[in-house]
């Protein structure tokens, strides 16, 4: 049993450091309005599949980013006032942002999402490794 704990620990351990990537993303026009086609640039080291995903208040969409050259592309055509963006490299989310096309307004929320996973994983590998030392 204690193995199997082992085991999953440290492979949450290795997924959240996988998917600590580096992502630069960029988008343009920076304050789009309502109609108006949104383009994004993602940079991502080592990646092999790039999406984007926007949220409107009534449903998500996905959108299969391109790669050209050293960098992925894809649009989407800018559909309310409130959008939330996601950026998921290889399957995990490694950039968000939210867009208001009404006042222009975006945040950058989380870059890394998975910190707390990464220390939380930590701390009950060390916690698992003084238990099985005694």
């Amino acid at each position: 049993m204690k193995r199997i704990i082992g085991v999953v620990l440290l492979s949450m351990v290795l997924a959240s450091m996988l998917s600590n990537a580096v992502v630069n993303v960029t988008y343009e026009p920076e304050h789009p309005k309502i109609g108006q086609k949104v383009t994004f640039h993602v940079s991502a080291d080592n990646a092999s599949d790039v999406r984007l995903k926007y949220c409107t208040p009534e449903a998500c969409y996905f959108v299969n980013l391109v790669k050209q050259g050293n960098e992925w592309i894809g649009n989407f055509t800018m559909p309310d006032k409130d959008v939330d963006v996601d950026i998921i490299v290889d399957g995990i989310e490694a950039w968000n942002t939210t867009i208001n096309a009404a006042s222009g307004n975006e945040s950058n929320k989380t870059p890394f999402v998975s910190a707390p996973l990464t220390i939380a994983a930590i701390t009950a590998i060390a916690f698992a490794m003084k238990r099985i030392r005694k």
